[in-house]
């Protein structure tokens, strides 16, 4: 997830920029549009409609609960039609409980004994308007047009009411409690709690109620996905058509002693996201790597093939369709609540939070049992992580910047000839001969003890390269055959003489130096 709520989540992959740079990270923090210098932003759907796809909005997809051509926070001029129903499922006389204390009103569960309809399930009703939708999309005005659907049903959100149909599906002598709670869980965190609602639960001994609600909400939502993709199916789309299913951010059922969101622990920021691409080769697969909601929006680009975008903060997840267990795959990604910053790789999750800080080694320890921050041996660990959040706070102050108007470009990617080739060489070796007359060093050798780099465009020669570069472009190069250790990049900067410049080097897209380069005549 981006956030364990749901307005700076939905923000965050709607925009494509992370809470960090637009600031919003937490419910009352406003829609991205409000926000001075994100007003004129290229948001998901409306990049699609400008590409000319037929754009179409129901349900829960921007924080409100519904689509409204009235609601600013909607961005309801940047979709070519908009279903205004609104989303959920009504309650009703099968009602199991409902929390005491008037903070907690939404805390109610229960259902409706009538039979589902589109009279008293919203949910069911939004179902059932896109895939009539798509059954009939091939005889429609807009058929010449590809399609962006987007389809947000409301449950398992709060109050978890659903049908009783649903609620029958499961029977509480059969329900546990999650497998990510531990007794005495947060002692080894400063200041932690249990959460109200949790402990009225306990105490009126309805925890397994509430999971037996939790699951009965989720059914009702699997139900009304089924109806969609029943419809995709039999309408022929599916073949052409990507599908992405996810949620918003995770929810505890009793983990951490939490019944909540609201959290910087994993559960609540967890979230799923299910992508099924018809030529894809990974498609079924599960994929155990790190991904965030930024991700989406430069994922359906490249899926689709429409004109790409570089001033995105995630990356596309195409390569991990093709092979979910690539070994290469190692980004981290960042979160954020109300101010406080979150970083996750495949091994660990940093929490940035003072003396409340948190660290965990999630590959062996998924739960988060064991907070190592703050142990003999963690240092360096926290440097680390800490020094890739600061690289991609900067990256989006960069974006910022330029969205407010003071950064006159975002660099372009161009791959240029050439590998970075890391080799391993004796030392005491006293030279190594290039065949580029032309090499760094006077009589044309250059000296390499230990572990260089040297940039080349000749596979058979290790000549240096140099190449000339417009302002702001990105030069990337692969590494390949290295060794663990310290290596060092030569680079040769030619300037025409107009002014200083500014040469970044990035690791991947985390910003690893900034050099100022005095401007010559040569």
């Amino acid at each position: 997830g981006s956030s364990p709520v749901c307005n700076p989540s939905r923000n965050a992959f709607l925009s494509g920029y992370r809470p960090t740079t637009t600031g919003i990270s937490a419910n009352s923090h406003g829609f991205v549009r409000e926000k001075a210098g994100f007003e004129d932003i290229v948001t998901l759907h409306q990049y699609f409609k400008n590409e000319g796809y037929f754009v179409y909005g129901a349900g829960k997809i921007w924080h409100p609960g519904r689509m409204n051509y009235s609601k600013p926070e909607c961005d309801p001029g940047n979709w070519t039609q908009l279903n205004t129903n609104s989303s959920g499922c009504q309650g009703g006389s099968h009602s199991h409980f409902e929390a005491t204390s008037e903070k907690f009103t939404e805390f109610v569960w229960g259902g409706n004994p009538a039979p589902m309809s589109e009279s008293n399930c919203n949910d069911f009703g939004l179902a059932n308007d896109v895939a009539e939708l798509i059954g009939g999309y091939g005889t429609s005005a807009q058929a010449d047009q590809p399609f962006f659907i987007a389809c947000g049903f409301f449950r398992p959100h709060l109050p978890w009411n659903s049908p009783k149909q649903f609620w029958d599906l499961y029977s509480e002598d059969t329900l546990a409690i999650p497998k990510g709670y531990k007794e005495g869980d947060l002692t080894d965190i400063e200041g932690a709690g249990s959460s109200a609602i949790f402990e009225e639960l306990v105490l009126k001994e309805k925890w397994i109620e509430g999971i037996h609600a939790y699951l009965a909400s989720l059914s009702l939502a699997d139900h009304n996905v089924g109806v969609v993709m029943d419809a995709l199916e039999s309408s022929g789309y599916l073949k052409n058509t990507v599908v992405v299913f996810m949620g918003d951010h995770g929810w505890h059922l009793g983990e951490k002693d939490r019944w909540a969101k609201y959290a910087v622990y994993d559960q609540a920021n967890h979230t799923t996201i299910i992508i099924y691409d018809p030529s894809a080769k990974g498609n079924g697969k599960v994929c155990q790597k790190v991904v965030s909601m930024q991700d989406i929006y430069p994922t359906l680009i490249e899926l689709s093939g429409v004109t790409p975008r570089t001033d995105l903060e995630g990356r596309s997840l195409a390569p991990l369709l093709e092979d979910p267990a690539r070994l290469d795959w190692n980004y981290p990604i960042m979160m954020t609540y109300a101010g406080t910053n979150i970083i996750k790789t495949n091994q660990y999750r940093f929490v940035d939070n003072g003396s409340r800080s948190q660290l965990y080694e999630v590959s062996k320890d998924p739960y988060e049992w064991e907070n190592l921050y703050g142990k003999s041996g963690t240092e360096p660990i926290v440097t680390f992580l800490k020094s890739e959040m600061d690289s991609m706070i900067r990256i989006g102050s960069l974006l910022r910047q330029k969205l407010l108007g003071d950064y006159h470009y975002f660099p372009v990617f161009h791959r240029i000839p050439g590998l970075i080739e890391a080799e391993n060489y004796d030392e005491g070796v006293e030279s190594q001969t290039y065949h580029d007359a032309d090499t760094i060093n006077e009589g044309g050798h250059y000296r390499l003890d230990g572990v260089d780099i040297a940039i080349t465009d000749d596979p058979l020669g290790g000549a240096f390269h140099i190449t000339s570069t417009e302002h702001g472009e990105w030069l990337t190069y692969s590494v390949s055959d290295y060794e663990k250790g310290t290596y060092e990049i030569t680079s040769r900067i030619r300037s025409d003489g107009s002014g200083d410049a500014t040469l970044r080097f990035y690791l991947n897209k985390r910003e690893l130096t900034e050099l100022t380069i005095s401007a010559t005549d040569t």
